[in-house]
């Protein structure tokens, strides 16, 4: 029997490409890795595929990247295998649960971020397996700041009830202080409430959006270079070997992406100034 070469099987597998626009008009694409990733992964058989898509070790050489994950969900959908949507979404689940959880319990006191937590989950689930939209192909452009952004949606509902918690919490002491306003006023100067980041966090949510229109004109690789750096706060690189880095994410070495991010700025810098 003659072996099918990995040109042939390649060239068999077909991968939908992104729909959605950015600000600019230009429709998102994916990195080339995991267009890479999503055509190995299709070729395997359903029990392979799901060992693979378990490994949560980012090192391991069968670790298969999120946003990978992310089209193999939709495109389960699409095929209407409604087991496998189901494995590979708890198998996302169990790889972003621990940090979503590290993020949440920055932000929130512990009585909330159980059910934060919980509808943290429910909303990435619900946006991706969202058929009648291609809204969220961002996550399978860069999956962490897709999800940064996923979890401050719901992190905003338990801000607003955290400070009202507080200040009920305060009103129900008025007996016991000479001045109940007085006491919520200095509640509100001396100890900024968390409602305060999300105003701040939108603000900056309409200068990136300008921002935005940017770098959809840098190169791929230079742009999620930049979000990875900028937006996510990655690190260029670590001597922890089990903290993912942006030069271990593109497979790259610290120079190489210390020389995208600075072209990326150089650019950036230049276009804003409207020197094309």
């Amino acid at each position: 029997m003659r072996l099918k070469t990995k040109t042939q099987t390649t060239m068999r597998i077909q991968i939908e490409p992104l729909t959605h626009r950015g600000p600019t008009g230009e429709t998102l694409k994916r990195n080339p890795k995991v267009e890479a990733q999503i055509i190995e992964a299709l070729s395997l058989e359903r029990p392979a595929l799901i060992k693979r898509v378990a490994v949560k070790d980012f090192k391991a050489p069968e670790y298969i990247q999120a946003e990978c994950v992310v089209y193999l969900i939709r495109r389960s959908m699409q095929d209407g295998d409604d087991d496998l949507v189901s494995e590979l979404m708890n198998c996302l689940a169990v790889r972003i649960s621990t940090h979503i959880r590290s993020q949440v319990s920055k932000l929130l006191h512990r009585e909330y971020v159980d059910d934060c937590c919980q509808d943290v989950l429910v909303e990435v689930i619900r946006r991706i397996t969202d058929s009648t939209s291609d809204g969220d192909d961002f996550a399978q452009v860069c999956f962490g700041l897709w999800l940064k952004r996923a979890a401050f949606n719901t992190l905003r509902r338990y801000f607003r009830s955290q400070k009202q918690d507080r200040l009920n919490d305060n009103g129900d002491n008025d007996d016991e202080n000479l001045d109940g306003k007085k006491n919520i006023e200095s509640l509100e100067d001396n100890s900024p409430l968390p409602d305060q980041q999300v105003i701040e966090a939108e603000t900056r949510k309409l200068r990136e959006k300008e921002a935005y229109k940017l770098l959809e004109k840098l190169d791929p690789n230079e742009r999620n270079a930049f979000l990875l750096r900028h937006y996510a706060g990655w690190e260029i690189e670590n001597q922890d070997h089990s903290v993912m880095t942006i030069s271990r994410y593109f497979n790259r070495t610290p120079r190489t992406i210390r020389n995208w991010l600075n072209s990326a700025s150089e650019k950036l810098q230049r276009w804003h100034g409207g020197q094309q």
